[in-house]
């Protein structure tokens, strides 16, 4: 519980920044992706795989948003490699999906109540942590 409440918290001060400002932090991201190769990455073959497919995971995102001209955030991407590292990758892309899905259903409302249109910018990060919220709740999976 404890990995989940470090994360959890990062999430938070992220989400807080991705609302607030629009902008991540890429060098808190950094400092804490290090921290959890550090923790995590010396130990059996198969934690290092999920950490690297967890790591890679951002990785893809931040292609993406290069190849989308940031229409995905590349903080986004950063946030996501970061608690990659720490929680592995078959939970960060099981908490992207979840996170991808409430956001659209976020955008859905959002537009069918006439306070947002398809150009509108939204906050991705508040999803991400919602959805790791959950998961610790154990709502999910």
């Amino acid at each position: 519980m404890g990995t989940e409440m470090i994360v959890c918290f990062f999430l938070m001060y992220h989400s807080i920044c991705d609302i607030r400002t629009r902008k991540i932090n890429a060098m808190v991201c950094v400092v804490f992706g290090i921290a959890g190769l550090f923790m995590f990455g010396i130990g059996n073959q198969k934690r290092v795989f999920s950490l690297v497919f967890g790591l890679l995971i951002g990785v893809g995102l931040m292609v993406v948003s290069y190849l989308t001209r940031e229409a995905v955030g590349m903080g986004d991407g950063y946030v996501v490699a970061a608690v990659g590292i720490w929680v592995g990758g078959e939970k960060t892309l099981a908490m992207l999906m979840i996170a991808l899905f409430l956001a659209a259903g976020f955008g859905i409302l959002q537009i069918s109540t006439g306070k947002a249109n398809g150009k509108t910018e939204l906050a991705f990060v508040p999803f991400f942590t919602l959805s790791h919220v959950l998961f610790m709740l154990g709502k999910i999976v």
